[in-house]
């Protein structure tokens, strides 16, 4: 994309291609001094324009005749009879035939653009692939992350419950005993027992504070 960028830059635009022929030709004692001048358009849309370089403060320079033959693929020959009517003066210049190069390069414009959609279409097709992997492998870190967490909280709840309780751990944890017992028979869900026992342990305990900032449900 960025070598079509760069050629579309170099093209695309209304500066003027020019095909050019310069001229001299010396004074003389007898007659003006006068070129002739084949140039090829390289465009059917083209100016024509003749630069004098003679040296002298006014111009002298005149086109005496012109033609224009056309030829293939639009292009014209430009065919002109240059003079200087003046005795004693010498002639020099440069014949220009100009067309603009976003004229001049039209088709191959056509195909960079064409090229340039095609590869950009292409490149936002895999951008798009891209992004949906990413997110896709980004979902399942997620996934991994919250697995090894609840394991984690999983193990040191478990190994809570079989350590030995002090008197202030009992203090801590009996609103949740209380509660199920007010359950009775036909009281909480395991998942629920587990999710309160698990909430009133990281609240309540301090030794356990800590894990509550990325603590997950072990249910």
């Amino acid at each position: 994309l960025a070598a079509i960028e760069m050629e579309l830059k170099q093209i695309d635009h209304d500066g003027d291609v020019e095909n050019v022929e310069h001229f001299r030709e010396p004074w003389r004692l007898f007659g003006y001094p006068a070129a002739q001048i084949r140039l090829m358009s390289r465009h059917s849309i083209f100016t024509t324009s003749v630069i004098d370089a003679s040296g002298y403060r006014k111009q002298y320079l005149k086109v005496k005749s012109q033609t224009n033959t056309p030829m293939g693929e639009g292009r014209q020959l430009v065919e002109m009879t240059i003079h200087t009517p003046r005795l004693l003066t010498s002639m020099s210049g440069k014949a220009v035939v100009a067309s603009k190069s976003s004229d001049v390069y039209a088709d191959r414009i056509k195909l960079l653009k064409e090229n340039q959609k095609q590869l950009s279409e292409t490149l936002e097709e895999e951008l798009a692939s891209q992004r949906l992997e990413e997110k896709e492998v980004g979902a399942c870190q997620q996934e991994e992350q919250h697995t090894v967490r609840r394991h984690k909280i999983a193990i040191e709840m478990r190994d809570f419950i079989k350590m030995p309780w002090t008197c202030e751990t009992y203090h801590a944890m009996r609103p949740f005993y209380t509660e199920v017992k007010a359950a009775g028979q036909s009281g909480m869900s395991t998942k629920d027992q587990l999710q309160k026992f698990q909430r009133l342990w990281l609240e309540h305990v301090p030794e356990y504070g800590h894990l509550a900032a990325e603590a997950v449900d072990v249910i």
